[in-house]
């Protein structure tokens, strides 16, 4: 049996019509063989409502588990129009709720952020949610919705996290396919607000983490960390989920630091206009044709890793101009950019203080070190 998650959001649901839309989508998508899990978010608009109402209600102060159960109910209601839909088009259909015995998604009692309990998630899954699935049948679950395994009580795991649901029950059903519906079929090649726009066809996970922290509203970006291939994950549109048309989203099987070796580092301390400084230097070197491979920045200092030679006659300028104190230049280095997961915490002040590490640089998903070309296999072997 092959098993298809599919989550469709409010912008794929504005509508009682788009409901309809979207069951005869999944009825072709069902005849092809496939077991659908359909993780639905509130009706477009409907959260911020009950938001809004529930804040009223309680003079600006909702207690924080009645206002989880209130809002919860923008899902559920979503479940059950969603399921009308589908019976219409001749679908089976099983509609779950956080009390049922089969409720996949358990939390921490964190009311407003749960934290979903990863192992308890798949110990339900396992025990009792999987014995649902049957071919050319839809078991619907509302997104954003968690139950408190302590309490007992409906929990919220945050804004925008339907996106979550669907990406634990895809990795914890071994789903062979993720689907994310969007209204643009897909990622867009440029901004929306721009004419002939494009869908991308191809795009990996840790460019997309990128793009959503950039505010790119596509899929939340912790549903990424569930994910791990074999699974197919593809943003796509009702109208092209039965072909799973839309941009697929590569999933990496084993991260892996790159090196660019060859490289010299240029330094400036006691800058006093580090953007001065910076944009004289991009002009300089884009004119001498040489290429600016990374850029650090710390108070009052600038270091550029260079490709290329370094004329000497522009730092002699720069310093002249008062742009910076001092300069120093450090040939021979190499660039390492590894994935945030393959850091040993417990090593970064020991690679702070070892020789020939020149920076090291922590970012929400990545590590870049410099260090001296002779260095690389030395820190590739026994710190990443």
């Amino acid at each position: 049996m092959k098993i298809a998650v599919v989550k469709a959001g409010g912008s794929v649901l504005a509508s009682p019509s788009d409901y309809l839309k979207l069951a005869k989508s999944l009825k072709q998508l069902a005849g092809k063989g496939y077991s659908i899990v359909l993780v639905v978010s509130a009706m477009k608009g409907f959260t911020d409502w009950l938001l809004k109402a529930g804040e009223q209600a309680a003079s600006g102060n909702p207690d924080p588990i009645l206002l989880d159960d209130l809002l919860s109910m923008g899902e559920r209601l979503s479940a059950r129009l969603m399921s009308l839909a589908l019976k219409s088009v001749g679908l089976e259909v099983i509609v779950l709720d956080p009390l049922d015995d089969a409720w996949p998604i358990i939390t921490d009692q964190t009311h407003g952020k749960a934290k979903p309990l990863l192992d308890d998630i798949r110990e339900k899954v396992d025990s009792k949610f999987k014995e649902l699935l049957v071919e050319g049948r839809v078991v619907i679950v509302p997104g954003f919705i968690g139950l408190s395994k302590e309490s007992r009580r409906v929990t919220t795991l945050g804004r925008n996290s339907s996106d979550i649901t669907a990406a634990l029950l895809a990795s914890c059903l071994g789903a062979d396919i993720l689907v994310y519906l969007k209204d643009t079929g897909g990622l867009l090649r440029l901004p929306p607000e721009l004419r002939r726009n494009e869908v991308v066809g191809v795009i990996s996970a840790r460019a997309l983490k990128i793009l959503a922290r950039h505010g790119v509203r596509v899929i939340h970006p912790e549903a990424l960390d569930y994910l791990k291939p074999p699974l197919k994950v593809v943003l796509s549109s009702v109208e092209g989920l039965p072909e799973l048309k839309g941009t697929e989203v590569l999933l990496s099987n084993t991260p892996s630091p790159t090196v660019s070796k060859g490289l010299n580092l240029l330094t400036f301390v006691g800058a006093r206009n580090i953007e001065h400084l910076l944009a004289l230097l991009i002009s300089e070197f884009q004119r001498e044709k040489g290429r600016v491979v990374d850029i650090l920045t710390r108070e009052g200092s600038l270091s550029l890793l260079i490709k290329g030679s370094i004329p000497v006659p522009l730092i002699e300028s720069c310093i002249k101009k008062g742009l910076a104190d001092a300069a120093h230049i450090e040939e021979g280095v190499a660039l390492i950019r590894a994935p945030a997961e393959l850091l040993d915490p417990k090593r970064v002040c020991d690679l702070r203080r070892r020789s020939g590490v020149y920076e090291v640089i922590l970012l929400e998903d990545e590590i870049r070190l410099v260090v001296a070309r002779d260095k690389v296999d030395e820190i590739l072997e026994n710190c990443l």
